[in-house]
């Protein structure tokens, strides 16, 4: 089955949505969306290209061993990985976003602090997202081994 990224599902659903109501769409957003799909994988590939002749680069030209070099790119992974986390909550935006409208939840009021009808959903959101890869991220295993066997 292809799958569909978060923001084809929405913009998806929008397109839908208004269809459904009689709404026009905005071919100018819809252009620059359109885009953006497009353009995003080529230019991230690119940026691999690079980084990965930078890396390979510095690794044959430096005195650094093995070890060391590797605990350089452990950490630069833990790097990525906090980018990583941004990139989660943009998928909570864009999953709960387009339901702010349609919810009108009352303030909760927790004593230290007040949570808006949106900081509500965007919490539920979040919470949904964590229990989704908590419960379903073992079936994609296959992402981060069992491709190919990898001996050091």
């Amino acid at each position: 089955m292809p799958a569909v990224s978060t923001t084809q599902a929405i913009v998806g659903a929008i397109i839908g949505w208004n269809f459904f109501t009689g709404n026009q769409t905005d071919g100018r957003a819809m252009t620059q969306i359109v885009t953006t799909w497009i353009s995003g994988p080529i230019i991230g590939a690119l940026f691999a290209i690079i980084l990965y002749m930078v890396v390979k680069t510095i690794k044959n030209n430096s005195s650094l061993h093995l070890i060391v070099f590797e605990s350089y790119i452990r950490k630069g992974l833990i790097i990525v990985g906090a980018f990583e986390l941004t990139v989660l909550g943009q998928i909570i935006l864009q999953r709960n976003g387009v339901f702010i409208p349609a919810f009108n939840l009352q303030e909760l009021n927790l004593g230290l602090f007040t949570l808006s009808s949106a900081q509500q959903l965007f919490l539920l959101g979040g919470l949904a997202i964590a229990a989704g890869i908590l419960t379903y991220s073992k079936n994609n295993e296959t992402v981060g081994s069992n491709i190919v066997e990898l001996s050091l």
